[in-house]
């Protein structure tokens, strides 16, 4: 990775510090940055596998985190550092109904983009937080020769039409 995740967290730490904060603002903007080619490749390898087997989905979005929802992470959780973010660079695919999201967690049981690595799923439509919040979350880690990019991860979350409204309400409200 472009940057150690040791820099990243002490970074992270610095933009907690408004002395120090401006400082930071520069290498967490770049390191953010950098997550955009593996997101946008990320997403170009899914949609093509998802067209391929038939899955069809209402719509997508890609984003990067943005600074002020990452500040407000590492303030809501002190023990993390901001190196532990997996979800920097996401994507997210919505679906009309429960039946196209079990056809897309199925088929991602056994298929990961070119250059990524499964790391670990999170169920929240089998086990909804308090919220009311549902969707599935997967990380994904990327290799890459090029030093900027190997080790970055990419969060993909799946969910129904509803539980998309449900998820922006609870944001909304928050």
């Amino acid at each position: 990775m472009k940057y150690s995740r040791k820099s990243i967290d002490r970074a992270g730490k610095m933009l907690l510090d408004p002395f120090t904060r401006k400082e930071a603002m520069e290498m967490v903007s770049d390191w953010r940055s950098t997550h955009l080619p593996v997101l946008r490749e990320f997403v170009e390898e899914l949609t093509n596998y998802l067209i391929g087997k038939g899955i069809s989905y209402a719509f997508y979005s890609q984003r990067v985190k943005r600074m002020t929802s990452i500040i407000d992470k590492l303030r809501n959780n002190k023990n993390m550092g901001l190196g532990g973010l997996q979800d920097i660079g996401g994507a997210r695919f919505v679906f009309d109904d429960m039946d196209s999201l079990q056809k897309c967690k199925e088929a991602l049981e056994t298929f990961a983009p070119a250059g990524f690595t499964f790391v670990r799923t999170t169920d929240y439509i089998t086990a909804p937080k308090v919220s009311g919040y549902r969707s599935i979350h997967y990380i994904y880690q990327y290799s890459s020769d090029k030093q900027d990019y190997d080790g970055l991860k990419i969060e993909l979350q799946i969910r129904t039409r509803l539980q998309h409204s449900w998820a922006m309400a609870v944001e909304t409200a928050s």
